[in-house]
């Protein structure tokens, strides 16, 4: 019997409502629209739960957009990221190719 997500009663997750694969960047509008859709289903007695999962979104991820009763920016583009301490060095390259392609190794 081969190794199936299915069999053991686990479902691989789905694409999200929102579009993409989980980790993606949503834009400005569709995290309000989002917003304004659960609010308004919380507003006619639906749980925030409930409403989060109908659109394939967690509730942390919903608090995670919201600052006080605004909806927050995504700033991951524009985050500053230090180069990587391993990154190669221009005038290491000839170097580190001539000892990976030598018979030596």
């Amino acid at each position: 019997m081969s190794r199936n997500c299915c069999l053991a009663g686990t479902h691989k997750k789905g694409p999200r409502d929102l579009g993409g694969a989980r980790g993606r960047l949503v834009s400005l509008p569709d995290r309000q629209n989002a917003v304004s859709l659960i609010k308004q289903a919380v507003k006619n007695g639906a749980r925030q739960s409930k409403a989060c999962e109908a659109l394939g979104l967690s509730e942390r991820t919903v608090q995670r957009w919201m600052q006080g009763d605004d909806v927050r920016v995504d700033n991951r583009k524009n985050a500053d990221r230090p180069e990587p301490v391993n990154k190669f060095v221009t005038i290491q390259h000839p170097v580190k190719a001539y000892y990976c392609n030598s018979e030596q190794l």
